[in-house]
């Protein structure tokens, strides 16, 4: 695109930022501009230019979720080979998150279009969807992220740190014991009787899961990309059958993983009011991973 026909969408000036050296104030500018085709900054002198080419993804962190107190643009790109990001506030740059949100919809409208999988697919981002948005990530990725080193690289280091997965072989070992129930199995085999309400939110607990690690395991290449789906849908179609909606597996889930945990599910500095929370915040937006029907007839789009 030519300088003639790049469009200016918007440019926001920031808050500055302010240090002291030798007793002497300095203050830093904080500007944006975002472009039809490209984003410009200027952080204290230090000017960064981003093409749309370089962008790998774009979205929005809610107010309301653990660690964000406004609206936060998070913009994650390719700079110079290696893999970076920008985190703009609402409060740094007043009015950026709704800017940005009406771009996404219109000018950059690609970005978001790169999201726009079959509807099982769909369904199969929003089983986890709140897992991800509370730590950050998008929540309408499939495998929470672009399929990048650095994402990749995240992914093994946490497979391996949480669930002891080394390899693609160790995956397929654990993925069928969850089909199968493995956490109310482990709770019968040490002996306790579990009422029926908890060994429902057990299932929502380990079927959760699976379609978790299924995702997950694609971005780290230890599942092909049909591999992965055809697991989320073993675990969509057991899900359907015991609950009834996204409110009931999500719930069901939250209490689940609190039972794991030993948690209090309303104890504010527990994991699971932190689920909660980020599920009940991003409910609420008119453009939400849970848009699809719960009672969507799950098929194999792929």
């Amino acid at each position: 695109m030519s300088n003639k026909e790049r469009k200016l969408l918007f440019e926001i000036e920031g808050k500055p930022t302010i240090e002291k050296k030798f007793l002497k104030k300095i203050t830093h500018r904080a500007f944006v501009a975002v472009y039809s085709d490209k984003i410009f900054t200027d952080w204290g002198g230090e000017q960064i230019e981003l093409s749309a080419d370089q962008i790998y993804d774009i979205y929005i962190r809610e107010e309301g979720i653990a660690g964000v107190e406004s609206r936060t643009v998070v913009i994650d790109f390719d700079w110079e080979g290696e893999y970076d990001y920008w985190h703009m506030t609402d409060e740094g740059f007043p009015g950026i998150a709704e800017k940005m949100d009406k771009v996404l919809g219109n000018e950059w409208a690609h970005i978001r279009e790169k999201r726009n999988y079959p509807d099982t697919v769909k369904w199969f981002t929003a089983l986890n969807a709140f897992r991800g948005a509370d730590v950050g990530e998008n929540p309408f990725i499939y495998a929470t992220a672009d399929k990048i080193d650095d994402k990749k690289d995240e992914m093994i280091e946490f497979l391996s740190e949480w669930w002891e997965i080394e390899s693609r072989e160790d995956l397929l070992e654990i993925l069928p014991t969850l089909l199968d129930g493995r956490t109310i199995e482990q709770y019968k085999e040490d002996g306790v009787d579990l009422a029926d309400e908890v060994e429902r939110i057990l299932w929502a607990w380990d079927l959760g899961r699976l379609a978790y690690l299924s995702s997950r395991s694609y971005l780290c290449e230890y599942l092909s990309y049909v591999e992965s789906l055809d697991w989320c849908l073993k675990a969509g179609l057991k899900l359907q059958a015991i609950f009834d909606s996204w409110d009931d597996f999500t719930y069901s889930w939250i209490n689940g993983y609190a039972v794991w945990q030993k948690e209090n599910p309303n104890d504010e500095d527990s994991g699971a009011y932190e689920f909660k929370a980020a599920y009940e915040t991003y409910k609420k937006l008119p453009r939400n991973p849970w848009n699809v029907s719960w009672d969507l007839m799950l098929t194999k789009e792929w």
